[in-house]
C-alpha cells in the first residue's frame, strides 16, 4: 500500500473487488450487443445521407448524356440551394448554351454557303469567260 494514502482507504486508480459497478463480462456482453446493433444502422444511415448527396449528381449525368448535337436546347435547370453540384449545374448549362450557339452559326454559315453556290451569278460566272457574239 501506497505511504501517502491512509489506511482503510483505497488508492486513486486502484479497482476494488466489492462494489456496485459493472463487471467485465456484463460490459462485454453490452458492448457487443451495442456493436451488433449499431453497425447495421450507421450503415443503413450512411447509405441513406450518401444517396440523398449524390441524387443531384445522377441527375446532372443523367440529363449530360441525354443533351447531344441534336438537343442542345435542353437545360439541367437545377433549383435547390446555391451549392457545389447547383453551381455545376449552372456550368454545365452555359457550357450547352454556347455549344448550341456554335452549332446554330454553324448551320447559319452553311447555310448561306449553299445558298451562294446555288446563285444564278455563281453559275454564270464560267459563262463570262465565253466570247461574246
Amino acid at each position: 500500500m501506497d505511504a501517502s494514502v491512509p489506511r482503510g482507504l483505497a488508492a486513486p486508480g486502484a479497482v476494488t473487488g466489492a462494489g456496485p459497478g459493472i463487471s467485465l463480462p456484463q460490459l462485454l456482453i453490452g458492448s457487443a450487443v451495442a456493436l451488433t446493433v449499431l453497425v447495421p444502422v450507421s450503415l443503413a444511415l450512411g447509405w441513406y445521407v450518401a444517396g440523398r448527396f449524390l441524387r443531384p449528381l445522377r441527375a446532372i449525368t443523367a440529363t449530360a448524356k441525354v443533351i447531344s448535337a441534336g438537343n442542345l436546347h435542353r437545360r439541367l435547370d437545377l433549383g435547390g440551394p446555391a451549392d457545389e453540384l447547383t453551381e455545376l449545374g449552372h456550368t454545365l448549362d452555359d457550357l450547352f448554351a454556347r455549344l448550341q450557339a456554335s452549332f446554330d452559326a454553324q448551320r447559319h454559315f452553311v447555310a448561306n454557303a449553299s445558298h451562294e453556290l446555288r446563285t444564278p451569278l455563281a453559275a454564270c460566272v464560267p459563262c463570262s469567260k465565253s466570247p461574246s457574239p
